[in-house]
Protein backbone atom coordinates (compact mmCIF):
# COMPACT_ATOMS: atom_id res chain seq x y z
CA UNK A 1 0.00 0.00 0.00
CA UNK A 2 1.41 3.39 -1.15
CA UNK A 3 2.26 5.74 1.87
CA UNK A 4 -0.58 8.17 2.66
CA UNK A 5 -3.55 5.95 1.72
CA UNK A 6 -5.71 4.10 4.59
CA UNK A 7 -7.82 1.39 4.04
CA UNK A 8 -10.75 2.12 5.29
CA UNK A 9 -12.14 -0.22 7.78
CA UNK A 10 -16.28 -0.55 7.97
CA UNK A 11 -17.77 -1.84 10.79
CA UNK A 12 -21.01 -3.69 10.24
CA UNK A 13 -23.79 -2.94 12.62
CA UNK A 14 -25.46 -5.81 14.14
CA UNK A 15 -29.10 -6.50 12.23
CA UNK A 16 -32.09 -6.21 14.20
CA UNK A 17 -33.55 -9.38 15.29
CA UNK A 18 -36.33 -10.18 13.00
CA UNK A 19 -37.86 -12.78 15.93
CA UNK A 20 -39.58 -10.91 18.38
CA UNK A 21 -38.10 -12.53 21.99
CA UNK A 22 -41.25 -14.22 23.26
CA UNK A 23 -40.92 -16.23 20.37
CA UNK A 24 -37.12 -17.05 21.21
CA UNK A 25 -38.32 -18.11 24.57
CA UNK A 26 -40.84 -20.81 22.89
CA UNK A 27 -37.96 -21.81 20.62
CA UNK A 28 -35.95 -22.45 24.07
CA UNK A 29 -38.74 -23.79 26.61
CA UNK A 30 -41.21 -26.06 24.33
CA UNK A 31 -38.28 -28.46 23.45
CA UNK A 32 -36.99 -28.76 26.65
CA UNK A 33 -40.39 -29.02 28.22
CA UNK A 34 -41.32 -32.09 26.00
CA UNK A 35 -38.30 -34.14 26.39
CA UNK A 36 -38.41 -33.53 30.27
CA UNK A 37 -41.88 -35.00 29.65
CA UNK A 38 -40.28 -37.61 27.32
CA UNK A 39 -37.57 -38.59 30.13
CA UNK A 40 -40.18 -38.78 32.73
CA UNK A 41 -42.39 -41.23 30.92
CA UNK A 42 -39.44 -43.08 30.06
CA UNK A 43 -38.32 -43.85 33.99
CA UNK A 44 -35.24 -41.98 32.47
CA UNK A 45 -33.93 -39.91 35.79
CA UNK A 46 -30.60 -38.76 35.45
CA UNK A 47 -31.49 -37.86 31.69
CA UNK A 48 -34.22 -35.83 33.23
CA UNK A 49 -31.15 -34.00 35.43
CA UNK A 50 -28.19 -33.67 32.28
CA UNK A 51 -30.48 -32.86 29.20
CA UNK A 52 -31.54 -29.29 30.93
CA UNK A 53 -27.82 -28.74 31.70
CA UNK A 54 -26.68 -29.60 28.35
CA UNK A 55 -29.45 -28.30 26.95
CA UNK A 56 -28.79 -24.71 28.76
CA UNK A 57 -25.12 -24.78 27.55
CA UNK A 58 -25.74 -25.37 24.27
CA UNK A 59 -27.83 -21.82 24.08
CA UNK A 60 -25.64 -20.11 26.20
CA UNK A 61 -23.04 -21.15 23.49
CA UNK A 62 -24.76 -20.59 20.70
CA UNK A 63 -26.06 -17.50 21.72
CA UNK A 64 -22.49 -16.14 23.19
CA UNK A 65 -20.95 -16.62 19.58
CA UNK A 66 -23.65 -15.14 17.95
CA UNK A 67 -23.18 -11.92 19.65
CA UNK A 68 -26.30 -12.52 22.07
CA UNK A 69 -29.04 -11.38 19.00
CA UNK A 70 -31.77 -11.84 21.76
CA UNK A 71 -30.11 -9.53 24.81
CA UNK A 72 -29.00 -6.43 22.85
CA UNK A 73 -28.34 -5.03 26.23
CA UNK A 74 -25.58 -7.23 27.29
CA UNK A 75 -24.54 -7.40 23.47
CA UNK A 76 -23.58 -3.78 23.53
CA UNK A 77 -22.02 -3.70 27.13
CA UNK A 78 -19.59 -6.41 25.32
CA UNK A 79 -18.90 -4.49 22.40
CA UNK A 80 -18.20 -0.94 24.01
CA UNK A 81 -16.12 -2.92 26.97
CA UNK A 82 -18.87 -2.56 29.56
CA UNK A 83 -19.24 1.62 29.07
CA UNK A 84 -22.07 3.34 28.75
CA UNK A 85 -22.33 4.99 25.67
CA UNK A 86 -20.95 8.62 25.59
CA UNK A 87 -19.56 7.89 29.58
CA UNK A 88 -16.08 8.01 30.78
CA UNK A 89 -14.15 4.78 30.05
Amino acid sequence: MAKGKRKRIEVEEPAESWIPPWLWWLIFLLPLIASEFMFYVGGRGWSMLIFPIAWIGFWYTAMDRAGWPILPERWRARMTGGREEGGEP
